[in-house]
């Protein structure tokens, strides 16, 4: 038993947020400065039930990324493996089968249709659109720009599909004169990234130029060593041992089809919570009576407020009284009670 005195940092038993597994690659300060890893080749463990048969995982993903609401600086919130991924099971046409993928392209034919001028269509297309991913395993041996990286399992992710194959071919290559994988007596990739201004369109109504990373040189040394660090035990233990996480299971994903609609039901289309089940404003076949007029100084004050209809009902009181003819003979009233006639209360039994 061990007393504290401070509450621990990082412990399993009350989560928190996971650390993520990928080396986002910036640009080297200088053309000496590179990222230094060692490849890793392993297949997968029994306990992860992957079929996979190849070190690196090639797929399509959709992502739904926010802005983080302090510092501004984005945030992945969701991602889906796209069905258009080779290693995923599809029954019938593959690129039938992502409805998201099927948006996607409806925005890109707005844009193309409006002479490439639509920019909401093209964010949208941009937004939904599939991405690619070539991940590959590697334990960090230098990070250049950041020391906390290295000495550990991370992956770096590619997403030029160009780009990723000519990086395959590159470790082929290399592989013929050297062994460039793992901890025993292999050699390091080593790998040299800057930023540089990129012109997408060229002559075309839709050129735009932006910065881009890109990686311009992979190289290998040329002196092979050992790293105990890399073992079967390391890799077995996966997010229970130094390595940190399980490849297969963190990457090596696919996406059903309910989890597809999810997803695209919560970020590609509008919703209508905001809408209630029911109409709490009375409905009525006829329209609503009017208020009751405000009481007038004179009759013909009162009849200028009533409706039309009851215009009529209210015509001698707006003639002079020495152009009424007499009035015909009727009972007399009760004492208590005028002769005077009441213009106030014959609006009001008017109803109106």
């Amino acid at each position: 038993m061990t007393f504290m005195t401070t509450l621990p940092k990082k412990a399993k038993s009350i989560g928190g947020k996971k650390k993520s597994p990928v080396m986002t690659l910036k640009p080297c300060a200088d053309d000496k400065t590179y990222y230094r890893v060692r490849l890793l080749a392993f297949s997968p463990t029994k306990a992860s039930g992957s079929d996979r048969d190849y070190p690196f995982i090639s797929k399509f993903v959709h992502q739904h990324w926010s802005k983080h609401p302090e510092k501004g600086y984005p945030v992945l919130d969701d991602e889906i493996t796209c069905p258009v991924t080779p290693y995923v099971h599809v029954e019938g046409n593959r690129y039938d089968a992502c409805k998201v993928c099927t948006l996607a392209n409806k925005y890109f034919l707005t844009f193309k249709e409006s002479g490439w001028k639509d920019k909401d269509a093209n964010r949208k297309n941009k937004e939904f659109g599939r991405k690619f991913q070539y991940i590959v395993p590697v334990y960090v041996i230098q990070n250049p720009n950041w020391e906390g990286d290295d000495n550990k399992f991370k992956v770096i992710i590619f997403n030029d599909k160009k780009f990723a194959e000519e990086f395959r071919k590159k470790v082929e290559r290399a592989s013929q004169t050297a062994c460039v994988f793992n901890g025993v007596n292999a050699v390091d990739c080593c790998i040299h990234v800057k930023e540089e201004i990129e012109t997408a369109n060229a002559g075309q109504p839709n050129e735009r130029s932006f910065k881009k990373r890109v990686i311009d040189k992979v190289v290998f040394s040329n002196k092979p060593y050992d790293i105990e660090a890399i073992n079967k035990e390391t890799i077995e233990a996966g997010a229970d041992g130094p390595m940190g996480f399980d490849f297969d299971d963190e990457f090596y994903t696919t996406s059903t089809p309910e989890e597809i609609d999810a997803f695209y039901r919560k970020y590609c289309t509008i919703s209508n919570d905001d809408i209630p089940d029911e109409d709490d404003v009375p409905v009525y076949d006829a329209a609503p009576k009017a208020a009751p007029a405000a009481p007038a100084e004179t009759a013909n004050a009162a009849a200028k407020k009533v409706p039309d209809d009851d215009l009529a009902a209210l015509d001698d009181l707006a003639k002079d009284p020495d152009d009424l003819p007499p009035p015909a003979p009727k009972a007399p009233a009760p004492a208590a009670q005028s002769d005077d006639i009441n213009a106030e209360d014959l609006i009001a039994s008017l109803d109106i």
